[in-house]
């Protein structure tokens, strides 16, 4: 008996419409996004898609469609002072169940492409949990570094959880930089580890 062909699926990310808000507000309540990300368990979808009705020139979504239905979505979100403009905040969210099939890549792939191309993104920031092992390889394969760790940062189905800050820093930038590195070794006392609280 000849083996079953793989329907092929296709993938198309495009911008966010607001004929998209319920999708998406269905895909930010589900388990998995609720656990992984600033989410709170059943909050209602009304609610969610009132969040997205509001249009703020800062803020790019994109959505991932799996034929024809609303699988994902990702946003950049400029930072408001104009001093930081040439950064962005990125996040993504998922639908439980099409995880580990390569959407979400789809759409940061696209989020860095507009962010870089388009709107002079130079850093793009990110904070993801501390074991969330699958979205730490997706970001760490497009030139994310773990920046640092935000202790206790959320409480999640009644234990804190730390976060990473991770981003990723264009490699040529058009102003000089003074980095962590140059404050070190000209006053390292300020830079020294603190007390560990890891234990507490």
């Amino acid at each position: 008996m000849a083996a079953k062909k793989k329907r092929k699926v296709r993938v198309k990310v495009r911008g966010y419409e607001p004929e998209d808000a319920r999708a998406v507000a269905v895909i930010l309540g589900s388990r998995g996004v609720v656990e992984e990300t600033m989410q709170v368990p059943h909050r209602p979808v009304s609610e969610a898609t009132g969040r997205f009705a509001k249009r703020d020139s800062r803020n790019r979504i994109l959505v991932a469609e799996m034929d024809g239905e609303v699988t994902a979505v990702g946003g950049l979100r400029l930072h408001r002072s104009l001093r930081a403009r040439h950064a962005a905040s990125l996040w993504l969210a998922v639908a439980d169940d099409v995880r580990g099939r390569g959407i979400g890549g789809l759409v940061v792939d696209e989020l860095l492409d507009l962010g870089e191309k388009w709107m002079g993104v130079l850093r793009f920031e990110i904070a993801v949990f501390v074991d969330n092992e699958a979205a730490i390889k997706l970001y760490r394969e497009r030139g994310f570094e773990i920046e640092g760790v935000v202790q206790a940062a959320a409480l999640r189905d009644g234990k804190l959880v730390d976060n990473l800050s991770m981003a990723r820093v264009a490699e040529r930038l058009p102003y000089p930089r003074i980095t962590v590195r140059d404050v070190a070794q000209k006053i390292p006392a300020l830079l020294g580890s603190g007390p560990d609280r890891s234990k507490n």
